[in-house]
């Protein structure tokens, strides 16, 4: 797959603070649609798939139609329980947006989107908004990093992502990196 050059860095910034913390919190938009559920839970599953010894949490209300058929469930956390944490916001332009608001009291706030930016609330905002889904983004960021696969599970939950917010592959976004990360799950 084809690695967006321009986030090379942040890729590697972030590849660093999920080793460096125990403690991973995973936000998405209120009201998820596939992408941003897609997103979350394929993202989960990687990190739990290749660092065994993180604890990695999905939060945010749940969408009905869509959970448990196709994600599992998000559970209630009181993030002042676990201490240090590092907290990933996928998919969602704007602070407003963000599910749980327990994400301000991360030690860093990562932002990964591909909506056009209304606020950069991220200590690391990567965002391209020439992909037709978020799931695209992550995907290419895990591919960057060769050495970290995709599992069956993971790759279902981008896919997911990917066909959601393409409609299908339909919309006027999708572009052959969208082709690719699509392939990256099918494979």
């Amino acid at each position: 797959m084809e690695i967006i050059k321009k986030n090379i860095k942040s890729y590697k910034k972030v590849l660093k603070l999920i080793k460096s913390y125990d403690s991973i919190v995973i936000y998405r938009h209120e009201f998820p649609d596939f992408d941003a559920s897609g997103t979350q839970h394929g993202l989960a599953t990687w990190i739990r798939d290749n660092f065994k010894n993180k604890n990695v949490y999905t939060v945010g209300s749940d969408f009905k139609e869509f959970t448990p058929k196709l994600f599992p469930e998000n559970k209630e956390l009181n993030v002042s329980e676990i201490g240090s944490f590092l907290a990933i916001v996928l998919d969602t332009a704007n602070e407003a947006r963000i599910d749980d608001k327990s994400y301000q009291k991360a030690d860093v706030v990562v932002k990964f989107d591909h909506h056009p930016s209304k606020e950069n609330y991220g200590n690391i905002n990567i965002i391209n908004t020439e992909l037709a889904s978020c799931s695209e983004l992550v995907v290419n960021f895990i591919t960057s990093l060769k050495k970290y696969p995709l599992s069956k599970e993971a790759s279902k939950y981008f896919y997911i992502g990917i066909v959601g917010d393409s409609q299908r592959f339909m919309t006027s976004s999708t572009s052959y990196l969208t082709l690719e990360a699509a392939n990256e799950c099918i494979k």
